[in-house]
């Protein structure tokens, strides 16, 4: 299912929060590791969408602690790209 298919099942299924999951672990799209999370956003910052977007390998408390942050837009900073490969280490270490 595609970013915005997610955004609309969401909205379909009247959820609450979304909490995307399984993206960007593993390098074996032919797009960048970071696209399907600026898909998501731009969908569901356009559908009214409350989401969570912890680091990857991070934690969310969905009562209290909500990671709302575009955090894989800093790591151009650190001077990854968006053709690298990284860990979940790798992603942690360079926020």
């Amino acid at each position: 299912m595609f970013s915005e298919e997610t955004a609309k099942v969401h909205i379909d299924l009247q959820g609450n929060i979304l909490h995307p999951i399984h993206w960007g672990t593993f390098n074996l799209a032919l797009y960048p590791w970071n696209e399907p999370m600026q898909r998501f956003t731009r969908a569901a910052d356009s559908l009214s969408i409350v989401r969570s977007t912890p680091v990857a390998g991070g934690t969310t408390v969905f009562d209290s602690q909500l990671a709302t942050e575009k955090w894989w837009e800093n790591l151009a900073e650190a001077g990854v790209k968006e053709t690298d490969s990284l860990s979940v280490l790798e992603i942690q270490a360079a926020q």
